[in-house]
């Protein structure tokens, strides 16, 4: 497959929506103008083509990257499942937005965008639920078994450490791949692997997956919370991997409430999955999960990082031992952030509550984004998984909005953002370099330009 150009994604298209435009606000009946200027439609959606035609030069469809023709950072990894799929989810979205508003999508971002879903469905390992139904897991891509090389395949993919966190980035795209698809038994491959995925999140399984060690009926608590998956349990909890027979460095089953599967897992995936199955238990786990994030959330709006029976924020994050990381105060919003735009999309009758559930988060992003209009340190692993963060400004201008109220303070903040990546993105901060920022930022990006984008909304089909 030759990689694209630059030039070959380029597409006329005309300027839509609010962004280019100089807006009026009726704000406590006071008339206030925009001030802070975004980039154009054009402007953005061209640089998501450059973003797009770099991807498409690193291998994707393999999920093991290479950097022969392209350099990339060792952050990302190079078959890191959550990593590729949002990379997916780029070249996708781009294609849909270039359908959508210009003259056509280019097919070769589909073809890389498929081909990343194809290669994620032959990774699946299959397993048996608890009740016996068939379920499947992914290893997330590392670590990597000493005895494999890559790209890894068979045992050696599933081998990896099984954290819903990453999986639920991954398995998202799916449900995009499913939407955009026009090859009926590829769709039925992608429902398959998504449905064995959610069994397994929901039952569970009858024997330990590979190199792992026990058992569980299922990672979803009462309470809304998904679990790890399998995780190094401490003592924290009851799910303590030392008192769980087998060897000793062997992950265990961990079902305590961890924020970040809550959001990816829970709320994105289940969201899509209630989106093409309409199954009452997989809509009522997609929302009880945005529901236990509200119920940790502080009233400051930060979502602090609970995991392993730690809660961690910039409010408290000392003394805990073993550690968990953290804080990561952007980090966990943006992958709570996916969660809430799934469910708002596909729960359109939750526009309110969730509305007010998620103001003071909204409130949070618009005190602490710094002058140059993102948010964390440069270099940071929290900045790398910052971006997303911009996705609940964007759903909340989709949700609050109407044609006589327009809320600038936080239409500014989106601009903030938009005019710093687009002009000083590819230094310090990392897109086309580091692939885990690169996913991240080109998500937060096209879901800007028209929100819901990055998911199987059907309303972004291109024309047949």
């Amino acid at each position: 497959m030759c990689s694209p150009t630059v030039s070959t994604m380029r597409a006329s298209r005309i300027n839509l929506g609010w962004l280019g435009l100089t807006v009026v606000s009726l704000l406590a009946g006071v008339s206030t103008a925009q001030t802070v200027v975004p980039p154009s439609q054009t402007a953005l959606i061209t640089y998501l083509e450059e973003m797009s035609a770099y991807i498409a030069e690193l291998n994707l469809p393999s999920n093991s990257l290479s950097n022969q023709t392209r350099h990339f950072t060792r952050d990302g990894g190079t078959d890191h499942i959550f990593v590729n799929g949002n990379l997916a989810r780029v070249v996708l979205a781009t294609y849909r937005l270039q359908a959508k508003f210009g003259n056509g999508g280019n097919e070769t971002l589909l073809n890389v965008g498929l081909g990343w879903c194809d290669t994620l469905v032959s990774l699946q390992a299959p397993i048996e639920a608890a009740g016996q139904e068939p379920a499947g897991y992914w290893g997330v891509g590392y670590p990597v078994p000493s005895n494999c090389s890559l790209p890894l395949r068979g045992w050696c993919a599933h081998a990896g450490s099984i954290y819903f966190g990453d999986t639920g980035t991954a398995v998202t795209t799916l449900a995009l791949c499913h939407n955009m698809s026009k090859d009926a038994r590829q769709r039925e491959l992608y429902v398959d692997a998504m449905s064995r995925f959610g069994q397994f999140v929901l039952g569970g399984s009858t024997a330990a997956p590979v190199e792992k060690k026990g058992v569980v009926a299922g990672f979803v608590d009462p309470n809304g919370a998904v679990g790890c998956g399998y995780y190094a349990c401490s003592s924290r909890t009851s799910e303590d991997c030392e008192k769980i027979p087998g060897p000793s460095g062997y992950n265990c089953p961990s079902r305590s409430p961890y924020t970040i599967a809550t959001g990816t897992t829970g709320g994105a995936f289940f969201g899509e999955l209630f989106g093409i199955t309409q199954s009452e238990r997989h809509g009522q786990v997609a929302t009880n999960s945005i529901d236990y994030l509200k119920s940790v959330t502080l009233d400051s709006g930060e979502i602090p990082y609970i995991l392993d029976g730690a809660n961690c924020s910039t409010a408290e994050c000392s003394g805990i031992l073993p550690s968990v990381g953290g804080p990561w105060p952007y980090d966990t919003m943006s992958y709570a952030t996916e969660g809430i735009a799934a469910v708002a999309l596909r729960f359109p009758d939750r526009r309110e509550s969730l509305i007010r559930q998620w103001k003071p988060s909204v409130d949070f992003l618009l005190r602490t984004q710094n002058s140059d209009g993102y948010w964390g340190k440069l270099g940071g692993s929290d900045l790398m998984r910052s971006p997303r963060c911009l996705t609940l400004l964007s759903w909340w201008l989709s949700a609050v909005e109407t044609k006589s109220y327009h809320d600038i303070p936080t239409r500014d903040a989106v601009s903030r953002y938009l005019n710093y990546v687009t002009t000083r993105g590819s230094g310090a901060y990392g897109i086309m370099s580091n692939t885990i920022t690169t996913g991240m930022a080109g998500l937060a990006i096209a879901d800007a330009v028209a929100f819901g984008v990055t998911y199987s909304s059907a309303s972004f089909n291109p024309p047949q």
